[in-house]
């Protein structure tokens, strides 16, 4: 999540993956904070070189080797609301769930698809404890010029 990304995604429909979705491109600029110790990143709904009025938020991370997770806070700009995040590993699949406020269907998983890429899907967990998928975040660097 370090870089430059542009953002594309898909809606999970009758049990399969939507076409991709590319009229709305929304953007994310992460980098080490905290002398390497942190993560921060910015989300644009769009990309604000496109849209500068652009929905925005700021994403902060930090590990804490202790329990062997990411403590993770994440506001936006449109509503002043600090949402609580951990991230761990859960079957060998980094796993990101709600900790405060309750956000039904926040929850998601990160997975690469390269070198310059990665995907965040986003779940409901079932009663039965089984997952629904709800939508994927794509995620593409944007080369450097």
């Amino acid at each position: 999540m370090i870089g430059d990304f542009t953002i594309t995604g898909r809606v999970w429909t009758n049990g399969e993956w939507g076409p991709v979705i590319t009229s709305q491109r929304a953007r994310l600029t992460g980098r080490y904070i905290l002398n390497g110790r942190a993560i921060q990143d910015e989300w644009y709904d769009n990309d604000p070189g496109l849209n500068p009025a652009s929905t925005r938020g700021v994403t902060t991370r930090i590990y804490d080797p202790a329990t062997k997770d990411w403590k993770v806070t994440w506001v936006s700009a449109d509503k002043p609301v600090i949402t609580q995040l951990g991230v761990a590993m859960e079957d060998g699949v980094l796993t990101m769930r709600t900790v405060s406020p309750e956000t039904p269907n926040y929850d998601a998983v990160f997975e690469r698809t390269g070198p310059d890429g990665w995907t965040r899907t986003a779940f409901r967990t079932n009663v039965d404890g089984s997952r629904t998928n709800l939508w994927q975040a794509i995620a593409t660097r944007i080369p450097c010029p």
